[in-house]
């Protein structure tokens, strides 16, 4: 239980940090991504991080989701940009939502990252296998 607790203070603390300033913070690729200001309009590729933004109270910021995105019941209102697999994703329909970040898991979304950077859209991968990944992920999720 003091671990959870843990992680919300974490989140409250890098929230209120990053929304005066740029966010800057690498990915489960190893990449660096790097955003002027707190993402506003985010994009989830993945239920388990459809979840966990809801969850940290960014689903203000959440604008698409995918088709099996049904949770929490607010998701099931936002527009569908494909379903989970990286070859049902809508880059178009994406790229015409003009997000600030686009979330999605390396293994099922990494072959699109070279489509969303020759958009000029900022995709960052979150690996979600074990329990350090999604306190990881987590963590990310409060940052961006």
């Amino acid at each position: 239980m003091k671990r959870t607790a843990v992680v919300f203070l974490a989140l409250a603390l890098a929230a209120s940090a990053a929304s005066a300033q740029g966010v800057s913070f690498k990915d489960a690729l190893g990449r660096q991504i790097s955003l002027p200001a707190k993402a506003t309009r985010v994009i989830s590729l993945s239920p388990a991080i459809t979840e966990i933004l809801f969850a940290s109270g960014a689903g203000p910021a959440v604008v698409a989701v995918t088709s099996y995105c049904n949770y929490p019941q607010a998701a099931n209102d936002l527009p569908e940009i494909g379903a989970y697999s990286a070859d049902t994703i809508s880059v178009e329909g994406i790229v015409a939502l003009k997000p600030d970040l686009v979330l999605g898991e390396p293994a099922m979304h990494g072959k699109l990252i070279a489509q969303f950077e020759a958009a000029g859209i900022r995709f960052a991968a979150l690996k979600l296998t074990s329990f350090d990944d999604v306190f990881a992920s987590i963590n990310t999720c409060g940052l961006a």
